[in-house]
């Protein structure tokens, strides 16, 4: 549809003479009045046609979709006799819930005739929400004096709340649009016989006084209050219909440098007080939309007062959530999101309230992680004043929330779990760009306790079909011992000082196995109270086998991979039992993600390869290589098959990434991984089975000679 719709345009401009009368009604009937950059070209398309004088007037008012299609093919066979459409068949095209959140979303830098088309989040909305460059003009149509109208179902259908948020535009022309069209609606108002008609009438005296000078633009959160207060003059019923009348009744026009009725509503003292709170709130949420309503809420002490109530008895779970909502909105700004971390203590708060989370509510977890992902966003945008937009200080502080914050993940979605990803991805490689700056001062991106958490979070599938029960039994005992939180989770579950429960579904080690263990590490029989245990057998072995992952859980292991890449290139190899199990259980993780899944991305298979030749052959690397393929157990054999299987990834990554090109290049990228491969295999090879490979071999030769000795061997 895009393509064709650009074909038109370009034809048209070619040549302006092909524009026919008839084309309007095709285009009307593909038209769906959203900001999508199809729906944006075919507005364009259609005002192109009227500036080259191609009459609109037998069709108006607009009806466009399926309802014009068939429209139109019925004018077309009964001609001028076929009756026009009135307000309800037009209003009954607009979904109601969609022009709400049309208004909520209203799309601030859209122009009025909108000659270029940009994406919705340019203009500050939606894809989904209502284009007002056509709308307004519609309603303008449809509120001729001529016209009767039934002003209640105007204002039932948000369409009087969705033309006084257009007052927030920054465009002029927008603006005097939505002006035209409030005042042909009070002209059709003064006749009406509704029963709010003198309320609705006083309503907009108020809008048209709280106008400044020279038609500027009136803040977001003065318009979204005006949107609600028109609606709310149809409902009686509700609690917030005699306070919002008693407020207008104050002044004929309001202060448009505040917060309407900010202070009285959130420090009520009502029966009702949650519900005006949460009034208020809601309003702020919606109006937040960008650099000017902050300043307002900054003069009204807005923040100062919503972060410190965020951890009182005052806040239920219901309110914080909804300050964390605002905090989002807020940070989405860039500008604001610096002056909440320079002069409100943000980072400070931000790590208090990661650290007070309870895994129980997933909602606000979520929301949480949200706030920090959005802050980061902003955070970390180019500016022009500054090559690295976020300083060493700052990145450490958002490195150590999301390390708090990483314990409180058990129980929430993968998507939430991708934006915690990506996050930390982020922030990760920020710390090692900025690493020079530290000045002798080495920061770590993750302890051993954060990466064996973010598998365990993030890949529980992988920990229960690939993980055996010894390394996941030593494994959690680290991970334990780091974190030294109470909390519970689904899976996994921290009690007392650091000591680590399974839950029975996640159980990988059973009563029969329990001896086994002791062949590849110690076991403490005075802590094993603290294990649960599962009756049965368990299987021990990894899988093996391809796996097949929907688009979101391939993006989560990449994105999964990427982290745990970085962090062993930055990395040095330590010593000791604990920082051996770690290597040890992360290299089967990426030996497991290389050779199972489908599809992945070549790049980071080369980095696999490159991280295990550096690491793995370094002087310390080859220490603890040599220690544990010394130690002839279960892991040993099952990372050695790996290492051996990876061949077969790195042949298809370069089958992957020849395919329909002829680069000589590839040939040579695939010779030089599998010499890497071959150089840590051979060394595997001498110190577990004392066999020698010929060093002077080719690639493919030495690969062949490799996996004879480990065959030989077995």
């Amino acid at each position: 549809m895009r393509c064709l719709v650009d074909l038109l345009t370009t034809l048209i401009d070619l040549n302006p003479s092909s524009c026919q009368t008839d084309h309007v009604g095709v285009l009307l009937g593909a038209y769906g009045a959203s900001l999508s950059l199809t729906d944006q070209n075919i507005l364009k398309l259609m005002q192109f046609y009227e500036k080259n004088e191609i009459p609109f007037s037998n069709f108006k008012p607009f009806i466009w979709g399926e309802k014009g299609i068939e429209l139109y093919s019925l004018r077309r066979s009964l001609g001028p006799s076929l009756k026009q459409p009135g307000l309800a068949e037009v209003l009954s095209l607009v979904d109601k819930n969609k022009l709400h959140s049309s208004t909520l979303c209203f799309p601030l830098r859209r122009k009025l005739q909108g000659s270029l088309v940009c994406d919705a989040a340019d203009l500050k909305s939606r894809e989904d929400c209502y284009d007002p460059g056509f709308l307004l003009p519609l309603f303008s149509h449809l509120l001729e004096p001529a016209n009767i109208i039934d002003c209640r179902k105007f204002v039932e259908s948000e369409c009087l709340g969705y033309v006084i948020a257009a007052l927030s535009s920054h465009d002029t022309d927008m603006r005097s649009a939505a002006l035209h069209v409030l005042d042909k609606f009070q002209g059709h108002l003064t006749v009406a016989k509704t029963p709010e008609k003198e309320q609705l009438m006083y309503v907009i005296e108020i809008v048209q006084n709280s106008l400044p000078a020279g038609n500027t633009k009136l803040a977001s959160i003065i318009t979204q209050f005006l949107a609600r207060a028109v609606t709310l003059m149809l409902k009686p019923d509700e609690h917030m219909y005699m306070i919002m009348n008693s407020f207008l009744l104050l002044k004929p026009r309001l202060d448009t440098q505040n917060i309407p009725e900010f202070f009285k509503l959130f420090n009520s003292s009502a029966l009702q007080h949650r519900e005006e709170r949460q009034w208020i709130l809601s309003l702020m949420v919606d109006g937040l939309r960008e650099t000017a309503d902050y300043r307002i809420f900054e003069k009204r002490f807005a923040f100062k007062m919503l972060l410190g109530v965020f951890d009182s008895c005052l806040s239920d779970y219901s309110m914080q959530l909804q300050i964390v909502n605002l905090l989002t909105r807020a940070c989405a700004e860039r500008s604001v999101a610096k002056d909440l971390c320079n002069n409100h203590g943000f980072l400070v708060w931000l790590a208090n309230t990661a650290n007070n989370l309870i895994t129980e509510k997933v909602q606000l977890v979520s929301a949480v992680t949200g706030l920090v992902h959005s802050l980061w966003d902003s955070l970390e945008r180019p500016s022009e004043k500054s090559e690295n937009p976020v300083s060493l200080a700052v990145c450490s502080q958002m490195a150590a929330i999301l390390h708090t914050l990483l314990q409180s993940l058990t129980n929430v979605s993968r998507n939430i779990h991708q934006q915690y990803l990506e996050t930390l991805l982020c922030v990760c490689m920020q710390l090692a760009k900025l690493s020079h700056d530290a000045r002798g001062h080495v920061t770590q991106l993750a302890s051993h306790g954060d990466i064996l958490m973010i598998l365990f979070q993030c890949q529980q599938k992988w920990i229960k079909s690939n993980l055996s029960g010894s390394l996941a039994r030593r494994a959690l005992e680290i991970v334990g011992n780091s974190t030294k939180k109470k909390q519970t989770g689904k899976h996994v579950s921290w009690k007392g000082k650091g000591k680590v429960h399974l839950n029975p579904d996640v159980v990988l080690i059973s009563s029969q196995k329990k001896s086994e263990m002791k062949d590849t590490v110690d076991v403490d029989e005075k802590n094993d109270r603290t294990y649960m245990e599962v009756d049965g057998d368990v299987d021990d072995t990894a899988s093996g086998s391809d796996s097949t992952l929907n688009d979101e859980e391939k993006i989560v292991v990449e994105t999964l991979m990427k982290i745990v890449l970085l962090w062993k290139k930055t990395s040095d190899i330590a010593t000791g039992k604990a920082s051996l199990l770690v290597d040890v259980i992360v290299l089967r993780w990426m030996l497991n993600v290389a050779n199972s899944v489908k599809e992945l991305d070549g790049g980071i298979i080369d980095e696999v390869v490159s991280v295990i030749d550096e690491k793995m052959l370094s002087d310390t690397g080859k220490g603890l290589l040599a220690k544990f393929v010394g130690t002839y157990s279960l892991e040993s054999k099952e990372v050695i098959e790996a290492l051996i299987c990876l061949h077969d990834a790195v042949a298809k990554s370069t089958e992957r990434t020849a395919s329909g090109k002829k680069e000589d290049g590839n040939a040579d990228h695939s010779s030089k991984l599998t010499s890497a491969l071959n150089r840590v295999l051979a060394f595997v090879v001498e110190m577990r089975y004392g066999s020698k490979i010929p060093v002077n071999f080719n690639a493919e030769i030495r690969s062949v000679a490799i996996r004879k000795a480990f065959l030989c061997s077995n």
